[in-house]
């Protein structure tokens, strides 16, 4: 009988660090809500990564807020009635149409 000896639960032999946000605070602050928010009513028929993309450029950085945390809260705080949900008809926007 020959025994094996199992290889450890890890790939690559070294044992995986720490991450490297570790200790980071990834909140959204009160004034980034604020933005956030009114960049919303201005233009309710934006997805999320257009939303995203929109306050990146001007509102905040990529290493402040990431993208999973803005959906995060997205998910907490919907969106409240578009103006076609309230009758009014508006353009749909595709994905690469702000391009």
């Amino acid at each position: 009988m020959v025994i094996i000896p199992l290889p450890p639960p890890w790939r690559g032999g070294a044992k995986p660090g720490y991450r490297s946000d570790r200790g980071k605070s990834r909140r959204i602050t009160e004034e980034m809500v604020l933005k956030i928010e009114a960049k919303r009513t201005e233009k309710p028929r934006l997805n999320g990564i257009m939303l995203y993309d929109e306050l990146v450029k001007g509102v905040f950085t990529p290493d402040k807020v990431s993208l999973a945390t803005f959906y995060r809260y997205l998910t907490q705080y919907p969106c409240p009635a578009s103006p076609a949900e309230a009758g009014q008809k508006e353009k749909e926007i595709k994905c690469f149409s702000h391009q």
